[in-house]
């Protein structure tokens, strides 16, 4: 109970902190949007995520993301009572799925055991290629997300150490127009916060 109640106080803090700031708000959008069918035309293949850079909107959780408390605190990317924890690979994802696979999973079993022992939370970032459109893959960047979010909760995580963002195509880690380059883009990637 201790320790929810000084997790609703970083947490009302950070809004505050946002707020001063006048830090830049992300478009909150419904489950429903996230489980919305493709296209027809995208069903066939033309739908995936992550290149062009754009103006899309973020499908996000209901609550504040790591990425937030971090920025609002300051040079370094501390608040008091936060800390950046470990870094975990990124997990990698077919053409157009949301499937786990096999080395996916070795990495989530690695995440879950970290927080099981350790005081943290971990933001789950879903990205895609920048094939289909701008609403498409920002659903399918929050399935991937949800993805591993459902596997680490399976595994004994507690879901309030648990938040998951879109940015679809938004945030490439790659920009040729190459399979190579596409693959490096359709993954999940962690933040992980240590709550001091």
């Amino acid at each position: 109970m201790k320790a929810m109640l000084g997790r609703i106080l970083v947490i009302a803090l950070v809004l505050a902190a946002l707020a001063l700031y006048g830090c830049e708000t992300k478009s909150v959008v419904s489950d429903k949007v996230a489980d919305a069918t493709a296209p027809a035309d995208q069903k066939t293949g033309a739908a995936d995520t992550a290149g062009a850079a754009g103006g899309g909107q973020v499908i996000t959780d209901d609550k504040v993301s790591s990425k937030d408390i971090a920025s609002a605190g300051g040079a370094g990317g501390e608040m008091k009572g936060m800390a950046e924890g470990p870094k975990f690979n990124d997990i990698y994802f077919d053409f157009d799925s949301h499937a786990l696979s096999k080395p996916s999973q070795t990495t989530l079993i690695e995440l879950a055991t970290w927080l099981i022992n350790n005081n943290a939370i971990a933001l789950l970032e879903g990205h895609c290629d920048d094939r289909g459109t701008s609403e498409y893959n920002l659903a399918l960047g929050d399935r991937r997300a949800a993805s591993a979010k459902n596997f680490l909760l399976a595994n004994g995580i507690d879901p309030r150490k648990i938040e998951t963002v879109s940015y679809g195509e938004e945030r490439p880690q790659c920009k040729q127009q190459t399979e190579d380059c596409w693959a490096k883009n359709r993954r999940v990637h962690f933040i992980v916060e240590v709550l001091k």
